[in-house]
Formats: C-alpha cells, sequence, structure tokens
C-alpha cells in the first residue's frame, strides 16, 4: 500500500472539512432579516464591520446605498471586509451606466441582486463573475439592448430573472444556457422583440414554470420553441400582436400547464384540437379577450374548448356592443368559407381602449406631418417659381431683374458737393 497517497487523501479530507469552519469559506445557510447602509462603493470598502454572523460585530449582511446616482461600479467595487458574506444586494434607482467586468468580485454568498429602474445598456457574462449563490436577478426597467451567448455563466444557480422593461433586440441562442434551475423568467414589455424565432433560447431552461412574455409586440409564436420546457405552468403572451399561434405537429405535451394568457391580441382563429393535444391539463384555464375573432368564430372556439374542458378566462367586455359572454367579437358574417378566408386578411382588429389609444396618437402625427410637408411644398413652390423667373428674365433679355435691383441700388451723387458758404476761405 502507498501509503504517501494515504496520507495525501487524508490530508485533503481533512482540509475540506476545516475549511467549512473558517470563515467565508462558506455561505450561511441562516438568513437576517438586519439592513447595513452604506453612503457609497467608497463607504462600503472603508467598512470594518463583519458581514459574518459568526464574529460578535456581526450587523447584518443585507446591503443598500443612500446615494442617489451611482454612475459606474469599477471592477471589484465590491472587495471589502468579509464581504464574501453579503448575501442580499439593492443597487436600484442609483442611475447605473455602466457595471465592469468582475464588478462584483468577492461577493460569492450574494442570493439576491436589484438592479432594477438603472441606465444599463450593455451586460455579458463576465458582469455577473463570481455571483455563483445569486437566486434572485432583477434587471428590470433598463436599457438593455442585447444579450449575448452564456451571459449568466457564472450564475447557475438563478431562480428568478426579471429582464422586463428593456430595450431588448436581439437574445442570442445560448443566451440562458447553463440556467437549468431557473423558474420563473420574465421578459415583458420588451417591445422590440417582435418575431420570435429564438428556437433554441430556452433548450436549456428544464426547470421554467412561469414565461412572461406579454407585450413585446410579438406577431408569431411557434409554441415549438418551448419544447424543453415540460414543467412549463402559466404561459403569459398578453398584449401582443399574434395572428398565428402555431401549435407544431409532433411537439411533445405540456403536462404542467395550467394558464395560457393570450388575451389582447390580433387571433382570428384557434387550433382547439391540436391545444388540447399540447396541453393535456384538465384543469388549464385560456385567456381569449380582446382579441380578433368573429363572433361566429368565437362562438364555435368557446364551445370547442368547453368540449375539451378548457376553461376560459371570465371576458370583460361587458359594455362593448358586440360580445360572447362579455368577450369582444367582431360581427362580420364569417359562415361563407371563401368570404372568411377574405375577410381574415381585410377586416381590422375590432377597436379596443389599447388600439385606440393607438390609433388616436397616429393620427394626430399624421396630421402634424401633414401639416409640416404642406409648409415645405409652399416654400420649395416659391423657390422654384424664382429660379424660373429669373432664368427666363436673363434668357430673353427683358431687364426686369435688372430694373429692380436697379431701383434698389443707392443714387450717386450726380453734382459736385457744394460747399457751405460759411465754410469757404476768406477772400483776400
Amino acid at each position: 500500500m502507498n501509503w504517501n497517497y494515504v496520507w495525501f487523501i487524508l490530508i485533503c479530507l481533512l482540509y475540506s472539512i476545516l475549511a467549512n469552519d473558517i470563515p467565508g469559506k462558506a455561505c450561511l445557510t441562516r438568513e437576517y432579516p438586519d439592513i447595513r447602509t452604506f453612503n457609497d462603493l467608497s463607504d462600503f470598502k472603508k467598512n470594518r464591520i463583519s458581514f459574518n454572523s459568526k464574529y460578535s460585530d456581526f450587523r447584518g449582511h443585507n446591503v443598500v446605498f443612500k446615494a442617489k446616482e451611482i454612475r459606474n461600479i469599477s471592477a471589484n467595487s465590491f472587495v471589502a471586509y468579509t464581504s464574501e458574506n453579503v448575501v442580499h444586494l439593492n443597487l436600484s434607482h442609483k442611475s447605473i451606466d455602466v457595471i465592469e467586468p468582475r464588478a462584483f468580485a468577492s461577493l460569492i454568498c450574494v442570493k439576491y441582486l436589484d438592479l432594477s429602474h438603472n441606465n444599463i445598456i450593455g451586460i455579458t457574462r463576465q458582469t455577473f463573475f463570481d455571483l455563483a449563490s445569486l437566486t434572485t436577478l432583477d434587471l428590470s426597467w433598463n436599457k438593455i439592448r442585447v444579450l449575448h451567448h452564456f451571459t449568466f455563466k457564472y450564475s447557475t444557480n438563478l431562480i428568478l430573472l426579471d429582464l422586463s422593461h428593456n430595450d431588448m433586440v436581439r437574445m442570442e441562442d445560448l443566451a440562458l444556457n447553463l440556467l437549468t434551475k431557473l423558474e420563473r423568467l420574465v421578459l415583458a414589455h420588451n417591445r422590440y422583440l417582435r418575431k420570435f424565432y429564438y428556437f433554441h433560447l430556452f433548450e436549456q431552461l428544464v426547470s421554467l414554470k412561469y414565461l412572461d412574455l406579454s407585450f413585446c409586440a410579438i406577431n408569431m409564436f411557434n409554441v415549438y420553441v418551448l419544447r424543453e420546457c415540460k414543467q412549463l405552468e402559466v404561459l403569459d403572451l398578453a398584449g401582443n400582436d399574434i395572428v398565428h399561434f402555431t401549435l407544431t405537429e409532433g411537439s411533445v405535451p405540456y403536462n404542467n400547464l395550467a394558464f395560457m394568457n393570450l388575451s389582447d391580441n390580433s387571433l382570428m382563429e384557434m387550433d382547439v384540437d391540436n391545444l388540447k393535444r399540447l396541453f393535456p391539463n384538465d384543469h388549464l384555464i385560456v385567456d381569449i379577450n380582446d382579441n380578433g375573432f368573429y363572433c361566429s368564430e368565437l362562438e364555435k372556439v368557446v364551445d370547442r374548448l368547453g368540449e375539451y374542458n378548457i376553461s376560459v378566462s371570465p371576458g370583460r367586455s361587458f359594455d362593448a356592443e358586440e360580445q360572447r359572454n362579455a368577450i369582444i367579437c367582431d360581427t362580420v358574417n364569417a359562415t361563407n368559407n371563401y368570404s372568411y378566408k377574405l375577410d381574415t386578411t381585410t377586416t381590422p382588429k375590432p377597436t379596443t381602449s389599447r388600439s385606440l389609444a393607438v390609433m388616436n396618437t397616429y393620427y394626430s402625427e399624421i396630421a402634424r406631418h401633414r401639416v409640416i410637408v404642406i409648409l415645405l411644398g409652399i416654400i420649395l413652390f416659391f423657390a422654384g417659381a424664382y429660379n424660373i423667373f429669373i432664368m427666363v428674365d436673363y434668357c430673353m433679355d427683358l431687364g426686369v431683374t435688372k430694373r429692380v435691383f436697379r431701383k434698389h441700388q443707392p443714387r450717386a451723387a450726380s453734382q459736385p458737393v457744394e460747399t457751405p458758404p460759411e465754410m469757404e476761405p476768406l477772400r483776400s
């Protein structure tokens, strides 16, 4: 037996056991509500009071700042005395513009990080370096435009991720990779997403239960993008412009989905048979309020959903002239298949409060632009007429322009100026 090898193994085991008792080497399982308040980042770095509850000078491990503005968070901004024991970090409403790579280095035990209501434009995988214990990350109400591949590579324990109210225009396919523990993802109010063709974005979100994609101006959505999200319970697609809700053949059923919000979209038809096949939960509730259904089609959809024991959310348009069970609809007669197909391309979505506000804004902008165009047209007309007049006058030698300019020229003195009598020299 190789005793050197045995001793080496024993020493490694002993070190690993002792390491768990060394303050700062392992995150505390117990959380304390006490809040530590600092003026700014420099004040935090000067701190000499422990964030570790095992120390006698412990005052709490939840950190907030008094400063109204923290524009830039540079690398290693939180490297300070026992900062590795901080659990809560609140940086919301601080006008943050830039977070440099490794800004949160040393915060290995932070579980809750609030960066909401700032001006953050870009984040990368290095932004969240060292945040291995992070479970809740709030990035809502910022100006983030792109999610790059493996953005959350160093925060694989995330359970809740809020990216709502940003300016997202692109999410790379592997942006959410490694987030196998993520349960809640909020992407609502990212109005530039539109066509949602991110077929690999959710591939590793195997624990996802809640997905909010409401008010993202999405006009086409294919359920196939969620093929790996078998634990999904809530899917919120409200407030989009979805015309086609594609239920791809061959997709594996989502047995746990309990609520699907499709309200305030532009749906005019629904494949209820495929809907039941893909979402077989007997307690499924579907919200189809404020869509573009014709009344006759809406009646068929509601009846078909009832046959499959799929509940429909109560209607909310009690005062609407055209509605079925308080669900707004269009009264155009669509009983004929040919006319129905034609109407689906020519008949607009029924008016809602949201669409009415958009149209009012649209028409007011058109009126303003029309006035500007008319004024510019008048100016261009007179400028063109003036140029034509000058050209004709010159070519035909009419002399009109010469006379006009000669008339306005200052009159030259034709007579010598007489010397006043009082200024004449005395004669001898």
